[in-house]
């Protein structure tokens, strides 16, 4: 029989260490000559050593930045106090093909020098070469660890650490480094440069730089895109990114934190030499409908003759409440429009007080003396008088022509209907009359006393948008903005069809208009699956153009989970809007509560009821028999959680209880007070069209509406609800309770320790649960027809061997 006797010697599994086997037990056979130290000791694999510093030395896990080996008996020491003080990533992506540079500060705080062992792991997809490690300029030895021999390590790591952070990079390849001497008391630079060829899927290219275990420190990223074909979608989930478009092929982008990344940075982008270019994001769980994000972009640079004509009315109210400020702005903002039209375009000016004061009696052709004529008008616009909004936005509509040229109405207005009809169904009455032309209508309410229910209908109503200017804010800066934009239309009457799979539940309903430099973002449901055909019709200079996709929608699909959060988000803004417009209806509420409780969704309007479904939750689990447990503050579960809230990106977890957020105990669990807030609005989301709530409530839903990246801010209020890989758990006597969960699981909930042999073979078996397993450790989820609650781990014994 082969002997084998334990090795003591903990780097092995990462050092590759030849008298040992993957398991760290040493073969049989003869003992290797020990390599001497450079002061010419002996570095002997000596048992009672290593076994006394197992007893007095806590083992250390990390990965990108974190400690992974403790200190060795060494001049090489891999040393605890070794810091990641800075990461900058640049990115050069030329044809689907990224070069990186990563380059880290490391720092090391101790009176000796030291080794750095790091472990970085590859985007999912991608694939690395031309892998390239300098220290002090000097290259260095590096490998990439394939993804059965990385998950080996990220295995033996979490086994030994009892810390499941890494288990969300078991399954792809790894890049691992070594650095040595990092100088006592003194700082390292290390450049890593190496090539990815970039995963595609529905026509977009994803870079991604995995960043959940990077220890604190400045963290940025830079990444130029080059392409031959157009470049036309660029989009992250990810809030903080800052997008430039260079030109038709080039593009910047940049994110920076300080501290690790709340999510791992995304960025996606798609190429189409063709006038409009299509990026599809899906995400489906077995036997499930599916979700669809769809991106819409124009390409960037357009012949004259290609652009749209416009016909632009600026309907202008003067009344006495304008005065200062407020009309000197919007005058520079209406001569900024006047020298911003184009040769072929038409407009007109319509300010209005008591009555309509129109420049012309329909909008007039583009020509040096018109501009300056209008320019003359404009300036000796004072204000005086009531608000006859009714007669003003009537004459604008009714004035517009049915010509080639695209009907836009900007409407711009800081009070209340006084003059003539002042009834707000009166006047969307009125006005889709006088819009024979179908003119887009973009409002701006300026101040707190504006109909709000007014505004936000005429912008639904005639497929424009709108926007408010608070007390403070400069209305010419957002009049210049919208000018600015609505300057280049290039398709109007936006439509999506799609042949052999159905689309629904579709948000925004109706499209807007595509001018050039913006995009369309568009999230739904969709059944069936396969190869498809997306269709975008439309109008250019009023003649059908349709432009075909070829997309595929799969039967599964579980990399891009948080295009279901978006959906549910855009989902539960529409239908508050409208609440806010038409008033409360059973159904639109119902729908609401299912998707909050569905999706955790945390808005202003639904924070009672995540609270109500994670208190039905806590009934369930404990009508199962599971005991009640109360946690004492300052408790290792205490510490536990704050780390967990880490990894979902909680603002700021260690100042938490001192917030009175109560982390610990069974009646400090439900933040009341946010949810009974929430409640009221909710209530009175119909009650009221004026004054500064109003304006508040059409921000709020208008913005929820059109999201279209995840949002962490107001989550932070309501810890204990959290949407991670795609569930919904809500925190219950220290535990992470899965909102599937039903009392008639307990007969058949399967508990697996944390750690354990049968908790890695069931990551095996079930890879997509490394998400989930790797923000806690006390979980009680379903997994098909499974139920399963993985419990915290025992205490490692004292000296006990790493296996």
């Amino acid at each position: 029989m082969t002997m084998t006797r334990p090795c003591f010697d903990q780097a092995s599994a990462l050092r590759g260490c030849p008298a040992c086997d993957s398991r760290g037990t040493r073969l049989a056979g003869p003992r290797p000559s020990a390599p001497r130290s450079p002061q010419g000791g002996i570095m002997a694999h000596s048992v009672r050593l290593a076994a006394a510093l197992a007893l007095t030395l806590p083992p250390i896990a990390h990965a990108q930045g974190r400690q992974l080996l403790p200190p060795q008996p060494s001049a090489r020491s891999i040393s605890q106090s070794v810091q990641v003080e800075s990461t900058q990533l640049q990115v050069q992506i030329k044809d689907g093909i990224a070069s990186c540079k990563v380059k880290m500060l490391l720092r090391n705080d101790s009176q000796q020098q030291a080794e750095k062992i790091l472990l970085l792991p590859i985007p999912k997809g991608a694939s690395a070469d031309g892998l390239e490690m300098l220290v002090n300029g000097q290259p260095t030895k590096s490998e990439v660890l394939s993804g059965s021999k990385a998950r080996s390590i990220y295995e033996d790591i979490v086994r030994r650490r009892r810390d499941p952070a890494l288990l969300e990079y078991v399954s792809q390849s790894t890049l691992r480094l070594r650095v040595f001497p990092i100088p006592a008391r003194g700082k390292q630079e290390v450049s890593l440069r190496y090539r990815l060829l970039l995963r595609e899927s529905g026509g977009l290219y994803a870079f991604e730089y995995p960043t959940r275990a990077l220890e604190a420190g400045q963290f940025s990223m830079d990444i130029a895109i080059e392409t031959k074909q157009g470049l036309k979608n660029i989009y992250s989930p990810i809030q903080g990114w800052d997008i430039a478009r260079k030109d038709e092929h080039h593009a910047r982008a940049s994110f920076e934190c300080k501290g690790r990344p709340v999510k791992d940075p995304i960025i996606y982008y798609s190429l189409d030499d063709r006038d409009f270019g299509l990026g599809l994001l899906t995400y489906r769980p077995k036997g499930k409908q599916g979700y669809f994000l769809l991106m819409l972009s124009p390409k960037r640079e357009w012949e004259n003759e290609e652009e749209l004509k416009k016909s632009v009315t600026f309907v202008l109210d003067t009344s006495g409440s304008m005065q200062g400020a407020k009309i000197e702005q919007a005058k520079k903002a209406m001569s900024f429009f006047l020298r911003s039209l184009k040769p072929q375009d038409r407009f007109n000016i319509v300010p209005f007080a008591t009555e309509a004061r129109p420049f012309a009696a329909a909008p007039v052709d583009v020509s040096p003396n018109k501009v300056q004529e209008a320019l003359a008008f404009a300036s000796g616009i004072d204000a005086r008088g009531g608000t006859n909004i009714h007669e003003a936005l009537t004459f604008a509509l009714k004035s517009q022509q049915k010509s080639e040229h695209v009907p836009i109405v900007v409407f711009l207005t800081d009070g209340l209907p006084t003059v003539g009809l002042s009834q707000v169904d009166e006047i969307l009455r009125d006005c889709r009359k006088a819009n024979a032309s179908q003119a887009r209508v973009f409002v701006f309410g300026v101040g707190h006393d504006v109909n709000t229910k007014l505004l936000d209908s005429l912008s639904r109503d005639f497929r424009g948008e709108r926007d408010y200017v608070r007390p403070g804010e400069n209305l010419e800066l957002k009049l210049g903005a919208l000018f600015e934009k609505i300057a280049y239309p290039v398709l109007s009457d936006c439509r999506i069809e799609c042949d052999k799979v159905q689309l629904s539940q579709m948000a925004p309903k109706a499209l807007p208009d595509l001018f050039r430099g913006s995009r369309i973002v568009v999230a739904g449901r969709y059944s069936g699956s396969g190869p498809a055909a997306i269709r975008l019709q439309g109008l250019v200079n009023k003649q059908k153009a349709s432009y075909v996709f070829d997309a595929l929608f799969p039967e599964q699909a579980s990399e891009d989970d948080f295009v279901a959060t978006i959906w549910a988000q855009r989902r539960v803004g529409g239908l508050l809007e409208a609440i806010r417009l038409n008033g409360q209806s059973p159904e639109l509420i119902a729908e609401i509560q299912r998707l909050g409780k569905e999706y955790g969704i945390v808005t202003p309007y639904t924070s009672h009821l995540i609270v109500e479904e994670k208190e039905r939750v806590a009934r369930r689990f404990q009508a199962g028999g599971q005991p009640r447990v109360i946690l004492p503050t300052g408790s290792a579960s205490d510490d536990r959680l704050r780390e967990e809230l880490r990894r979902v990106g909680h603002a700021n977890p260690d100042a938490a209880p001192q917030r009175g957020l109560g982390f610990s105990g069974a009646d400090k669990e439900s933040p009341q007070e946010p949810a009974r807030q929430a409640k009221q609005k909710l209530a009175g989301l119909n009650s009221k069209s004026q004054g500064k709530a109003a304006v508040d409530q059409s921000i709020d839903t208008g913005r929820l509406a059109f999201l279209s990246s995840l949002s962490q801010k107001r989550r932070d209020k309501l810890w204990s609800t959290q949407r991670v890989a795609g569930r919904v758990l809500h925190f219950v006597a220290g535990i992470w309770v899965d909102s599937r969960y039903r009392p008639e699981h307990e007969n058949k909930l399967e508990k697996i320790e944390a750690f354990s042999e049968a908790y890695f073979a069931l990551l095996r078996a079930q890879p997509e649960l490394g998400k989930l397993f790797a923000f806690s450790t006390s979980i009680v989820t379903i997994v098909g027809e499974r139920a399963i609650q993985i419990i915290p781990a025992k205490p490692a014994v004292s000296g006990a061997s790493d296996k």
